[in-house]
């Protein structure tokens, strides 16, 4: 008995297109047959165009359906002007996407002024404008402001956009820091029943400071989810918080971070605190201020977070650890929450002290949470006792001991890492680097020096970033015919070059090409970073089928080196993103290999769901 896809419930492919991206979801199931289609027309779509290529934006421009959208994230973090892209294949967007509910702006540094009625959440998270932007993101808050009932501003300078009453409004993000004062007024302006809110409070002398605070709580009397950062300026006493979170009588979710005096590191008083208020979830990192002394040992003031209130009852865990640079100070800290998610693992001090067993320890501190890890390999143990199980970001530093495969796969297990970064390791010879890439069949991004001669990397590695050797200072034009032999599956390419006549010959030679990133050190005029010149002297450019930008490593946020008693010429980035095809062109061949493309897509999305947990 055959089983024909088509038998399957509407809500079963919803639930296989959960684990698709967008673009493998159209390129899989796009004009395959009527009901298919039917079924796809109907599906609520999230749109995240994060990392996406011009190519795949083209194509998914022609073959979405505006109102089956119900979410857009839109990011110019790699691909250069992708807003006014996507507005010109649809100009009329307030009145097309009708059915969309949220809208998300990364990196970006334009903005769609006119949007739906409809849209109540709204995030701008390191936009790149300047003040016309703001003022236009203004503008936004004005048009929605009788829907908006989420918004997200994780940039400074946007904060002086929040200055209009917001009625409906339920959660706020305020992530870059804020003045008391100013969170005040917003506060006070929005005249809304906020219900969640995200904030970071910024270091100021300020006598009046705890009562400020205190106000600012008896402005959120309906207030049920409150995450607050206290900068490390600011002394931050237990009584101060106790006093002001009691009037915050709907409270259920809490987390801080702060610094402050001793009675803030005491697990009886927050317990006694805890069982008063009855919270749900109670997440933490505390410090004690530099100019306290502390004298008790690590085992001392984690005792009060094991009794049965903390281990039995809530089943919530505290971890203790000194600061390594021989900073007396304690951090103690609630896990798995407060452990970040990028840790620089060094097995002397990792994992820390704390009250959780060894068995509740492993999937605290291995088999969670931690998404990027920075090895050194002088600092690894053979006898590791756990394994990191969930690491997707993975960076080597190896200057002076061999390079050791075994030790490392005792550490990570390397088969969910995606992303690799080996410039740091000097003793890593081409058989080497052969075996550690035949371990991680899931990676799709490399950083490393210099791409060796002698080896061709592997199919599934898709994005590469090539910094310079010690020995030469960028790729040169007697090696780009060899190189671009062994980088044929790559289509993501970062490269440090000298002369304009290097980055033209990249853009024709690397015709696989997608995104290129140029890095350049030192003065570089922009006309030979405009549109106008790489479409004047390319012909693959020639028809205007790109994107460019110029960046900065501020923009980046890499600090600017120094020699001596000078600096280093300052960078500059020429992002570009090219379209290779045809975006009309039918998603799979359905006479030659329809079915191996459709299993392929089937399998992206099992590792999807594999990854996910």
């Amino acid at each position: 008995m055959h089983l024909r896809l088509e038998s399957f419930s509407t809500e079963v492919f919803f639930e296989i297109f959960e684990y698709l991206s967008s673009v493998d979801l159209f390129r899989g199931f796009f004009g395959l047959n009527g009901c298919l289609q039917r079924i796809l027309n109907m599906y609520p779509l999230r749109l995240n165009l994060q990392q996406i290529c011009r190519s795949d934006l083209d194509f998914l421009c022609h073959h979405i359906q505006p109102k089956q959208i119900i979410s857009i994230l839109l990011s110019e973090e790699t691909m250069p002007d992708q807003v006014n892209i996507f507005l010109k294949y649809f100009p009329n967007f307030e009145h097309q996407f009708i059915c969309l509910q949220s809208v998300n702006f990364i990196k970006t540094e334009n903005c769609i002024s006119q949007l739906p009625q409809c849209v109540s959440s709204l995030s701008f998270e390191k936009c790149l404008g300047q003040l016309w932007l703001e003022n236009k993101i203004g503008d936004i808050l004005i048009h929605q402001a009788k829907v908006l009932t989420h918004l997200n501003i994780q940039d400074e300078r946007l904060i002086e956009s929040i200055n209009i009453e917001l009625p409906l409004l339920k959660q706020l993000i305020i992530d870059s820091p804020c003045l008391i004062d100013r969170l005040h007024q917003i506060i006070q302006c929005l005249k809304a029943s906020i219900i969640s809110l995200k904030v970071s409070i910024r270091n100021q002398k300020d006598y009046y400071f705890p009562s400020k605070f205190e106000k600012l709580c008896q402005s959120l009397m309906y207030l049920k989810h409150l995450n607050i950062t206290f900068a490390s300026g600011i002394e931050i006493s237990f009584h101060l918080l106790e006093q002001s979170l009691n009037h915050l009588p709907r409270l259920t979710h809490l987390t801080i971070e702060a610094t402050g005096t001793l009675d803030l590191l005491d697990g009886v008083r927050w317990e006694e605190f805890l069982r008063r208020r009855g919270l749900i979830k109670f997440y933490f990192k505390f410090s004690l201020s530099l100019n306290l002394v502390w004298n008790q040992d690590q085992y001392s003031l984690l005792e009060p977070f094991r009794s049965s209130f903390w281990l039995k009852e809530k089943h919530w865990y505290v971890a203790c650890y000194k600061n390594e640079w021989g900073n007396k100070c304690p951090l103690i800290f609630s896990v798995p929450y407060i452990v970040p998610h990028s840790i620089a693992y060094l097995n002397e001090i990792y994992p820390p002290l704390s009250t959780a067993s060894s068995n509740v320890e492993k999937q605290l501190f291995y088999d969670t949470n931690i998404n990027h890890l920075e090895c050194y390999f002088s600092r690894l143990d053979s006898r590791q006792t756990y394994i990191f199980t969930k690491v997707k970001s993975l960076r080597l530093i190896n200057r002076c001991s061999p390079f050791n495969l075994n030790m490392l796969t005792s550490t990570v297990d390397l088969g969910r890492v995606r992303i690799l970064d080996i410039s740091s390791v000097d003793h890593i010879s081409t058989s080497e680097l052969r075996d550690l890439l035949e371990h991680t069949p899931c990676l799709y991004h490399l950083t490393m020096r210099q791409q060796n001669q002698s080896l061709i990397l592997p199919s599934h590695i898709r994005s590469l970033h090539l910094k310079r050797s010690l020995s030469q200072d960028s790729i040169n034009f007697t090696n780009i015919d060899e190189l671009r032999c062994e980088l044929l599956h790559v289509v993501q390419l970062e490269i440090k070059v000298q002369t304009q006549e290097l980055m033209i010959k990249i853009i024709e030679r690397f015709d696989q090409l997608e995104s290129i990133i140029f890095q350049w050190s030192g003065y570089l005029s922009e006309k030979y970073t405009s549109s106008e010149w790489f479409q004047q002297n390319t012909r693959r450019l020639h028809e205007n089928n790109f994107t460019c930008r110029r960046g900065s490593e501020r923009e980046r946020g890499e600090p600017r080196q120094q020699i001596g008693c000078g600096y280093v010429p300052p960078k500059v980035f020429i992002y570009l993103s090219i379209s290779k095809h045809d975006p009309k062109r039918p998603a799979l061949d359905k006479d030659r290999s329809s079915l191996h493309s459709l299993l392929t897509i089937f399998q992206r999305g099992w590792n999807n769901l594999f990854h996910r947990n």
